[in-house]
C-alpha cells in the first residue's frame, strides 16, 4: 500500500484500488495453476493422487492446462482485491466511523475509538461489508472461471465474453417475470451464503492481521508506528502548498 500511495499521493482511493488489484492479480497467477490441478483432480479416477494428476497435465499439456481459466482468475481476483482495498478505505467516513481513519493502518483502526472494542467494531463491520460487496461484484468472473475449469480437456476454449453472453441470454429469456431472473442471476453466480462466507472470512483475517500488526508494533517498542506517523507527517508536508502560512505539523 504504501508503494502505491506514493505513486499517487495526490488521489489516494486510485492508490488503493490500484493496491488491491495488484495483490488480487498476484494472488491469481501464483494459485491459478495449483486450483487447475485441483479440478482436474476432482473429474479424474478417484484412485488417482494430486501428483499424478499434475504429471499427466504436464504430460499432456505443459504449461496449457496449468493456465486454464487464468483470464477469468486475473479478472476476478483483480476486482475483488480492487473493490476491496477501496471499500474499506471510503465506508469508515460513509458509515460515521470517523475514529476509525480511512487513512489509517490497520493496526491504528483497530485501537480506536479510545482504545475500546469499539473501534475493532467499527473496522469489523466496515472489512464485512467491503469484502461481501467485493465478492458481490467479481461473482460474474468466478461463474466464468468454475465454468472455464469445468469443461473436459477434449472440449474447445471458451472465450469469457461468450460465457457471460450465454448467461445474460438465459436470464433476458425469462418470460416469467423479474424475480425468477434474480432467482437465477442468484443460483449461478452463488450469491448469498457463499457471499457472506467470503465477507466474514476476510473480516475475520482482517482482523487477525491487525492484532498480529499491533503485537508486532509493541514488541518493537512503538517504532513501526511511529516510523508510519513520521511518513504520514512527511506526505502532508510534500502536498502543503508552496508559500502557505500553515505551520507544520506537530
Amino acid at each position: 500500500m504504501p508503494i502505491a500511495r506514493d505513486a499517487v499521493p495526490e488521489h489516494p482511493r486510485v492508490a488503493h484500488f490500484l493496491a488491491g488489484s495488484c495483490a488480487g492479480a498476484i494472488n491469481a497467477i501464483f494459485m491459478n495453476p495449483a486450483t487447475a490441478a485441483k479440478y482436474a483432480l476432482w473429474s479424474s479416477n478417484p484412485t488417482m493422487r494430486y501428483r499424478q494428476v499434475v504429471a499427466r497435465m504436464w504430460r499432456d499439456g505443459r504449461l496449457a492446462p496449468f493456465l486454464k481459466g487464468v483470464s477469468a482468475t486475473l479478472a476476478r481476483d483483480m476486482v475483488f482485491g480492487g473493490a476491496f482495498a477501496l471499500l474499506r478505505y471510503k465506508l469508515p467516513a460513509l458509515l460515521g466511523y470517523d475514529a476509525a481513519s480511512p487513512a489509517a493502518s490497520d493496526a491504528q483502526r483497530n485501537t480506536s475509538s479510545g482504545g475500546g472494542g469499539g473501534g475493532r467494531r467499527s473496522a469489523f463491520v466496515t472489512d464485512l461489508i467491503a469484502a461481501s460487496a467485493a465478492t458481490m461484484l467479481s461473482s460474474p468472473f468466478n461463474y466464468v472461471r468454475n465454468i472455464k475449469y469445468g469443461l473436459p480437456a477434449s472440449a474447445p476454449p471458451a472465450r469469457d465474453a461468450e460465457i457471460l453472453s450465454h448467461l445474460a441470454t438465459k436470464i433476458m429469456r425469462r418470460r416469467s417475470g423479474l424475480l425468477p431472473a434474480l432467482s437465477l442471476v442468484q443460483q449461478r453466480l452463488r450469491l448469498g451464503w457463499g457471499t457472506l462466507r467470503a465477507g466474514l472470512g476476510m473480516a475475520v483475517g482482517a482482523r487477525l492481521y491487525a492484532a498480529l500488526q499491533q503485537l508486532a508494533e509493541r514488541g518493537d517498542g512503538g517504532g513501526g508506528a511511529q516510523q508510519q506517523q513520521q511518513r504520514q507527517q512527511q506526505r502532508r508536508q510534500q502536498q502543503q502548498p508552496v508559500g502557505s502560512s500553515a505551520p507544520p505539523p506537530r
